[in-house]
């Protein structure tokens, strides 16, 4: 005890209290920092190219079957039975890819009995306006996240291209014009089944 009646061993528990509340806290900020870390290593493992492979249905197996209308009221349906479909997942942020509407008409003009229907989870009716602006004209079916999350979607535009038969034949993320024609192409050579086009007409687009 000093003259003023303090004990020393007072003073010395309050100096621990206080470095073991800072070292707390310095534990509880390494921790949280490490946990970000971790979390933007995995963002990073997701929207990389590898993760990105992985997105999209089994090649393997038919696409989910499924039926739904356009913005015009028109019902579509997969598999068609009778046409070979490029389904592209995209919303507004289209307007981002120019080439892409353009690459949809060149193929459309190319091969006309193919269809492209652009699925649309979110503000289709902007989506429609954005592509209209382009002078495209293809149906928009407005889906749920559900839809996308069945087809295993997460990064948009991305593309899946099935043959009469519901088959997935090619997918990817389409982030030009060209690859959205590239894939179009691969998948016709990929395969002999009914309804593959010419190839020379594939050599046009």
């Amino acid at each position: 005890m000093d003259d003023r009646g303090v004990h020393w061993w007072s003073r010395g528990s309050g100096t621990n209290v206080s470095q073991g509340l800072a070292f707390v806290g310095l534990a509880l900020l390494a921790i949280s920092l490490a946990m970000l870390l971790l979390l933007a290593c995995g963002f990073d493992r997701l929207t990389s190219k590898a993760g990105i492979a992985r997105d999209g249905i089994d090649r393997h197996k038919p696409a989910p079957p499924w039926r739904e209308r356009d913005m015009e009221g028109i019902y579509h349906q997969v598999p068609s039975g009778h046409s070979w479909q490029y389904l592209l997942f995209v919303d507004h942020g289209l307007r981002a890819f120019p080439s892409i509407p353009e690459a949809i008409q060149r193929l459309l003009s190319a091969v006309p009995n193919a269809e492209v229907l652009l699925l649309s989870q979110n503000r289709a009716d902007v989506t429609a306006v954005i592509l209209r602006s382009f002078g495209v004209s293809c149906p928009i079916v407005p889906v749920s996240s559900g839809f996308y999350r069945r087809h295993n979607i997460r990064v948009t535009p991305f593309g899946i291209i099935l043959d009469p038969t519901g088959r997935p034949r090619a997918e990817g993320l389409v982030d030009s014009g060209d690859r959205f024609l590239q894939m179009w192409r691969h998948a016709q050579y990929a395969t002999s089944a009914g309804g593959a086009i010419d190839p020379r007409v594939m050599v046009a687009i």
